[in-house]
């Protein structure tokens, strides 16, 4: 039978050190706990003892519906992020598989943000995840190191008392801020290596990944090259983000510089034993702009001769920006759907490539959002949060950004 079960739901764990959060798919609601709640849970934490967590498992195997916590998903259905991050979607589940859900441990991705430290300020993000966005606005952030702290040792305990006695493959990705700025980084690492030295089956597949905006110093690139160069038995992926290129660009994603991107990329793949994924975050502005950044993309993949290695070497990545809903694509007319179809036309050079059937489904939901928030009200929360970004940024965004008179009325 099909079921809605996502796997993201038992296979994914999301931590937001800066929010004392924990969730599963990072677009699901999240849970916040205590210091004391993590050192109680310990290794646990990783299993099925959240509630909500238990509650929303349920809900999936007795309904066969979408939990109120996978709210995009919802929302967005039948062109949510549950058919392109899903690899469960097209499963046929006998009921005994369903029930045997509950208790089984399938994680094999653990997320981690660290920190806020970050020297970008992109539309969508806020304080939370850019301390630059913490100065913008006067936001003072308090410390929580006691939190991280506890936290990675009950990600060390899962790992040595669990993980490494089953079998499956595990990545840890580590998120921002911009992690690559983060001191911490690399002593956690080593630690998760180290903790996986008694793994009794030390054939599995381990990963390392990171989500950079690549606009840090490439000294920075070269210490990261250097450490992948001393670890053995890891695969290494790095995620780049980025928006779209040029002006605009750089004004979606405050503090972007193109140029050190290219630089910093192009060091990256060098080395052969990266991988890298173009991660851009899909909204309102970045869609008529989208078949720009791919094609310059390939063009730097055709002059490094890697384009017949995309999905070994390097891959276009899928996410859509639901929050704030003023940068949903969905506020785009069906108009914009013009622009998919430029995307699908500079991926033509890709076709025959069975790794690329994620990425395309990716750009297809996109196109069927759009036109799915043009009512009067999210035309007036729209023009509310753009009038509110250009007056913090004293910036003319209807000038930057001639669509936002169509979308939301004159400035």
């Amino acid at each position: 039978m099909k079921s809605k079960a996502c796997e993201k739901m038992w296979s994914m764990i999301n931590v937001q050190v800066m929010q004392n959060a924990v969730t599963t798919c990072c677009q699901r609601s999240m849970d916040t706990l205590t210091v004391q709640g993590i050192k109680e849970l310990g290794p646990r934490l990783f299993l099925d003892q959240l509630t909500s967590v238990r509650n929303d498992r349920d809900q999936f195997i007795q309904h066969d519906q979408l939990p109120d916590a996978c709210a995009v998903c919802q929302e967005t259905w039948p062109n949510s992020l549950w058919h392109t991050w899903n690899s469960w979607k097209d499963r046929d589940w006998t009921t005994q598989q369903l029930a045997d859900l509950r208790h089984t441990d399938c994680v094999n991705l653990i997320e981690i943000s660290l920190s806020n430290i970050c020297n970008q300020t992109c539309m969508y993000c806020g304080p939370n995840n850019s301390s630059d966005w913490a100065k913008l606005t006067g936001t003072t952030i308090s410390d929580q190191s006691q939190w991280r702290d506890q936290f990675i040792l009950a990600l060390y305990a899962y790992i040595e008392q669990h993980l490494n006695h089953r079998q499956g493959d595990i990545t840890y990705n580590f998120l921002g801020g911009e992690p690559l700025l983060n001191t911490n980084i690399y002593d956690i690492m080593q630690g998760l290596i180290s903790a996986h030295l008694t793994d009794q089956h030390p054939d599995r597949s381990k990963q390392m990944m990171i989500t950079t905006n690549l606009n840090v110093k490439p000294a920075l690139i070269h210490n990261l090259l250097a450490v992948i160069d001393s670890t053995d038995g890891w695969t290494w992926q790095i995620k780049c983000s980025i928006d779209a290129r040029g002006s605009r660009g750089e004004i979606i994603r405050d503090g972007l510089d193109v140029a050190l991107f290219q630089q910093n990329l192009e060091l990256l793949l060098s080395h052969p034993r990266v991988s890298v994924e173009i991660l851009p975050s899909i909204s309102v502005l970045n869609v008529p702009e989208l078949a720009d950044l791919i094609a310059w993309i390939l063009s730097i993949m055709l002059r490094l001769g890697l384009v017949e290695q995309y999905g070994t070497r390097w891959q276009f990545g899928t996410n859509i920006i639901h929050n704030p809903t003023a940068m949903h694509p969905g506020n785009l007319s069906v108009d914009y759907a013009a622009c998919i179809d430029q995307c699908l036309a500079e991926l033509s050079v890709l076709d025959g490539n069975g790794q690329l059937s994620a990425f395309v489904t990716h750009l297809e939901n996109i196109r069927a959002m759009l036109g799915s928030k043009r009512s009067d009200t999210d035309r007036a929360e729209m023009r509310k949060w753009f009038t509110w970004q250009a007056q913090l940024r004293q910036l003319d965004y209807w000038q930057l950004f001639p669509v936002l008179a169509d979308l939301c009325g004159p400035r």
